[in-house]
């Protein structure tokens, strides 16, 4: 199963939302960044992205909330 970034990552998509309306391209407008992980003394990463998809695709009383969804990320942060 793709995750909806995997589908196709695109947070402002007119085709998907009728808000979009700006362009009619469908573009990758939301970022999220962090550094690759910076390694521990045992070399293991400390910041690992477990997880990142589209949040805020579906319609709310008949309307989408934004004219672009969000992105949500799941870390893994060891100590």
């Amino acid at each position: 199963d793709l995750t909806s970034v995997e589908r196709n990552g695109y947070s402002y998509d007119p085709v998907r939302n009728s808000n979009a309306t700006q362009s009619n391209d469908s573009l990758r407008i939301d970022y999220i960044f962090a550094r690759d992980g910076v390694q521990d003394s045992t070399g293991a990463k400390r910041v690992t992205v477990r997880n990142s998809e589209l949040v805020f695709e579906q319609y709310v009383f008949g309307r989408q909330l934004s004219d672009h969804f969000g992105l949500m990320t799941d870390f893994f942060i060891s100590n």
